[in-house]
């Protein structure tokens, strides 16, 4: 997909904001990852390779024909690997109304450990937002008024295209006092480079939303970047019960 991409430019994720991703996943060790916005599932399967063991992917995607091409790639990256295809599965449909809707059906299956407890709810305690950048911060906070997301351990959040063309709203949702307009967005003590990844996210012990931005170019050049090279950035956030 990255050799096809080299010459068809297209909206999934590039090489390096990959490693942003993948470096998040193995760092926080989820135990059930949220995906909004599947694309094509390059972005599912680069975090599927990494996973630990354990955890399950829930991949959430509007378009009906995406969602063909997304399970037809799954069975054939995984197709030796079968513990990693029942762990990943593909949910049809507008993120808002998934989550609205099929509460139920979107919130994880009990693990054995909690298999007899009958008061206890799996959440998502990891979350990526490539999906319609209006719907960042409704949808995460709608996740969190469906108590689909942890109140008593870590929650990590990774969001693509923040800066460009930006998500409304979103950062100051997460504990980010800037916006796309706000030239603070700018300040060098919100970037950290990829390398610090696993260090922020061992080190973040404050109560709330703590959230850092790692700068990355725009995955295409097209006509909404007028051909050029565009600065972006994906935003890296935990918040701590």
């Amino acid at each position: 997909m990255d050799t096809f991409a080299s010459y068809y430019p297209m909206y999934k994720l590039t090489p390096f904001k990959a490693r942003i991703l993948t470096s998040a996943v193995e760092q926080s060790k989820p135990s059930n990852i949220l995906e909004l916005g599947s694309f094509l599932g390059y972005s599912a399967i680069k975090m599927a390779q990494i996973m630990p063991s354990s955890t399950t992917i829930t991949c959430i995607e509007g378009n009906p024909a995406n969602v063909e091409v997304i399970k037809a790639l799954l069975q054939y990256a995984f197709a030796l690997q079968p513990s990693i295809l029942a762990r990943i599965r593909v949910m049809e449909g507008l993120s808002t109304n998934v989550i609205k809707s099929n509460t139920a059906n979107l919130r994880p299956s009990l693990t054995l450990t909690h298999k007899n407890d009958e008061n206890f709810q799996e959440t998502f305690d990891f979350v990526f937002l490539d999906h319609d950048k209006d719907c960042y911060r409704t949808d995460l906070l709608l996740l969190d008024e469906k108590l689909l997301l942890p109140r008593n351990q870590s929650l990590t959040v990774v969001a693509d295209n923040v800066v460009f063309p930006g998500a409304p709203g979103y950062l100051e949702a997460v504990g980010l006092n800037s916006s796309h307009d706000d030239s603070s967005i700018a300040r060098s003590d919100s970037y950290i480079p990829i390398e610090e990844i696993p260090s922020f996210l061992k080190g973040t012990k404050e109560m709330g939303w703590v959230t850092r931005l790692i700068r990355c170019p725009f995955e295409r050049q097209g006509f909404e970047t007028k051909f050029q090279v565009v600065d972006d950035a994906m935003s890296l956030s935990v918040r701590s019960p």
